[in-house]
This record gives C-alpha cells, sequence and structure tokens, in this order.
C-alpha cells in the first residue's frame, strides 16, 4: 500500500468539495511548512489508494477503486482482490456503519484472543491452549465482548470525543466560525490518544473482565478477579501504550477519518487484545 501510495502520489487526482468539477493533485506543496504538508498529503495518498476515502477539510471524499481507474493508475500496480475488500468493506461501512463496526470488532477481538491462546502455549503458561486446542468458549466469550461491548463503546466514545475536542473542521460547533490549526488539530488528536489510553483502558478493560468471566461460568469471582487483577491489567496495558500502540493510534486518529477510526483501533487491537485477553485469563486455570 505504501509502495503504491508513494509510485502514485503525483498522479494521484482528488475532487475538490470546494469547487465541484475541479481536481488538485495530491503532490509536492511549495511554501512555509512544506514538510508537514507533504506528510498529510502522502497520507491521504496512502488512505485513498488503499480505503478510496480521504478526508479534506470538512467533508470526506470517497471514490470506488476500480482496475479501470486510470486517474488513479490502480489497474497498473495493484490486483483486483486488494482493491475489492476494502471497496467492499467501505460499501458495508457506508450503508451499515453500526453493525460493520460492532462485527468487526467481535471478529478481531476473536483473532487476538486465539493469538493470546497462542502465546500462552508457547511460553507454557496456564492461559495457554490445552490438550483440547483452542478454548472455543472463551473465544466466543471474546467476540461477544468486542460485538456487543467493546465495539459500540468505542464507537460512542469516540464520537464524545470528537464532540468535546473537535479534531476536524466540520465538527466545530463549539468554535464558531475559526477552523481548526494543523497544530489544534495535533493537540486535540493527542488529547483524545492519552484518555483513552490512560483514562477509559479501565473501562475497557474492566468489561473484558466481567463479560468474558460470565459467560466463561465465572460469576462466583468476578469480584475477587476485579479486585486483585484490575489493576495489574491496566499497568500492563499502558505499558503496551508508552511502548507503541498510543502512538501508532495517534496517527490513526489525525489522518483517517471519523468512520475509520474503530476500524484502525481495532485492528492495532489485536496486540492489545493478545495482550489483555493472556493477561486476564492467565490466572483463570
Amino acid at each position: 500500500v505504501i509502495m503504491t501510495a508513494v509510485s502514485h502520489a503525483d498522479a494521484l487526482v482528488e475532487t475538490s468539495p470546494h469547487s465541484p468539477g475541479t481536481h488538485k493533485k495530491l503532490g509536492k506543496r511549495g511554501g512555509r511548512g512544506g514538510g508537514l504538508a507533504d506528510l498529510k498529503q502522502f497520507s491521504k495518498a496512502a488512505t485513498f489508494v488503499f480505503w478510496g476515502t480521504v478526508t479534506d477539510g470538512d467533508s470526506e471524499l470517497r471514490t470506488p477503486l476500480t482496475d479501470g481507474d486510470s486517474a488513479l493508475g490502480a489497474s497498473r500496480t495493484m490486483p483486483a482482490s486488494l482493491t475489492g475488500i476494502p471497496n467492499w468493506y467501505m460499501t458495508q461501512l457506508h450503508a451499515h456503519e453500526l453493525r460493520t463496526k460492532f462485527i468487526t470488532s467481535g471478529v478481531l477481538a476473536l483473532v487476538g484472543d486465539a493469538c493470546a491462546q497462542q502465546v500462552g502455549f508457547r511460553l507454557g503458561s496456564k492461559g495457554g491452549i490445552g490438550s483440547a486446542g483452542l478454548d472455543l468458549r472463551r473465544m466466543m466469550a471474546m467476540f461477544v465482548d468486542g460485538c456487543f461491548c467493546t465495539g459500540p463503546l468505542l464507537h460512542y466514545v469516540y464520537e464524545i470525543y470528537e464532540r468535546m475536542i473537535p479534531t476536524h473542521d466540520r465538527n466545530r460547533k463549539l468554535l464558531g466560525d475559526q477552523r481548526i490549526s494543523s497544530n489544534g488539530r495535533l493537540i486535540a488528536t493527542l488529547t483524545h490518544v492519552l484518555i483513552d489510553n490512560f483514562i477509559m483502558v479501565v473501562v475497557y478493560i474492566g468489561l473484558i473482565m466481567v463479560v468474558t468471566g460470565m459467560i466463561e461460568g465465572r460469576g462466583s469471582a468476578l469480584l475477587h478477579e476485579l479486585m486483585h487483577d484490575l489493576i495489574p491489567a491496566v499497568k500492563v496495558s499502558w505499558r503496551v501504550s508508552i511502548l507503541g500502540y498510543a502512538p501508532l493510534q495517534l496517527l490513526s486518529f489525525h489522518f483517517l477519518p471519523m468512520k475509520l477510526r474503530v476500524l484502525a483501533v481495532n485492528i492495532l487491537d489485536v496486540v492489545w487484545v493478545t495482550v489483555m485477553s493472556f493477561v486476564t485469563h492467565r490466572n483463570r486455570h
């Protein structure tokens, strides 16, 4: 995706929302602040090439990628299978936003737990794969948490973040007619990430422990687990955030449109869920 974006950044054409029918290239920009502008343009190029969507100021541009799209030159470098899956996902996200986000959260949580069981097996932990193979009940518990708890929570929490501390001009109701500067947007995005990784994470981990504990038949031990395992799990999550999760989330929040933030976090969460599932389950067996 990165190589495609680099090779076609100069040829990538975007329809301007301010003057329909005119086009502007996502290429180099001269003048003051060119480095940041180039980074933003490259991000738009990469996002557009892969997802078929890009944000520009107040509007979100969405154009399907096709093999015959001569403006992008996608047919010269990207197989139909690579453009078809993102197009299909964006179509589903546009038509059924909540359902698509929730199912995606559930599936990726399930994948993360399968990875956690594999890690536990490799490390010889009690929370790893047993003689009977993968613990399907545990995987289903993680799917339910992702689909019906974490997924919906992320959607609405991110909307609250955006209303309280806008990162896009189209959400500037509290700012009057002022447009958000680049520095202001970066500070707002950083605030979202810090709240999500170091405050709301307590709620996320608590939900994982409660939901999975109930489904796995450990309701009577939940209070004990919350008292003894919640804070250690939160501290592990903070370490994961500092070591790389938070910077990656900052990039995704800063450059991706609102609709793709939950997906980006879910993809990053495969690693986070792997760690959290391992930590929360290692004392349950």
